[in-house]
């Protein structure tokens, strides 16, 4: 069987390239040395990681964003209600009230936190379409002739001025 890891012929661990057709026929390499493997009766199991890692690479990056998206509301809501107790602390006289308590409790408890957590994910999305949109412009414009990607961009343009 040809071995199509690499152009080298090795096997390269850390390479697992993303490319739709050179991943397809290295996860196919994979899973066709585990077969092989099982039925020779061998030790498969570095072959089977290798494929269990091939297959959720792909995945890593979006639940990594999801991580971190997590942890950029989390921080925020936490500056928010050290800055909202800092406020409050030492001022008595608006604690008294109690329809005033319990709408800064409110916010402190339950309201910021979704208000918080919906205007990042706005922005995190926002950025990520973003991004996506400019990086799709660049490989359209690699691969169109100059004069179509102008008129390509000039209809974009045209439609979002309209």
């Amino acid at each position: 069987m040809e071995n199509y890891l690499s152009p080298s012929g090795g096997l390269d661990f850390i390479d697992f390239s993303f490319c739709p057709p050179i991943y397809r026929r290295r996860i196919s390499f994979f899973l066709t040395q585990i077969i092989e493997l099982l039925q020779a009766g061998k030790d498969f199991s570095l072959y089977l990681y290798i494929f269990l890692a091939s297959m959720a690479a792909p995945y890593l990056p979006g639940c990594l964003s999801i991580i971190l998206l997590q942890t950029w509301i989390n921080r925020a809501h936490c500056a928010f209600v050290k800055y909202l107790a800092r406020h409050m602390l030492d001022r008595t006289e608006k604690c008294r009230y109690a329809t005033l308590k319990e709408r800064v409790e409110s916010v402190m408890a339950r309201n910021s936190y979704l208000v918080i957590g919906d205007y990042i994910s706005f922005v995190h999305d926002l950025a990520s379409f973003l991004l996506n949109s400019v990086l799709r412009m660049i490989v359209i414009g690699f691969l169109l002739l100059t004069r179509l990607l102008c008129g390509y961009s000039l209809s974009i343009f045209y439609v979002y001025l309209s």
